[in-house]
């Protein structure tokens, strides 16, 4: 996907007086990912709610599915979910 990209802040990036454009994937899988479901009007099924995994105990095995299910449903079907017993988690779009 082709957008706006942002910082790290989530500012729009800006380089010469203009927004930048670029390869987006990456931050719109990352907004899945921090979006809880009914956070998107328009989408209201749309979102992990990642919160909810961190404050709770929880499988890393039905952590990485459900996140792969979101992903897939987001249309992120080749997104590469690793992630150990740690919780380390590492996600290429």
């Amino acid at each position: 996907m082709e957008d706006y990209l942002r910082d790290e802040a989530g500012a729009p990036k800006v380089s010469n007086g203009d927004f930048v454009r670029g390869d987006s994937s990456q931050q719109q899988a990352e907004k899945v990912i921090d979006c809880q479901k009914g956070c998107n009007r328009q989408y209201p099924e749309s979102g992990f709610g990642i919160t909810k995994y961190l404050k709770g105990q929880s499988d890393p095995k039905h952590f990485e599915r459900e996140l792969r299910v979101e992903l897939i449903g987001a249309g992120f079907s080749t997104a590469e979910v690793n992630i150990d017993n740690n919780f380390n988690l590492e996600i290429k779009v």
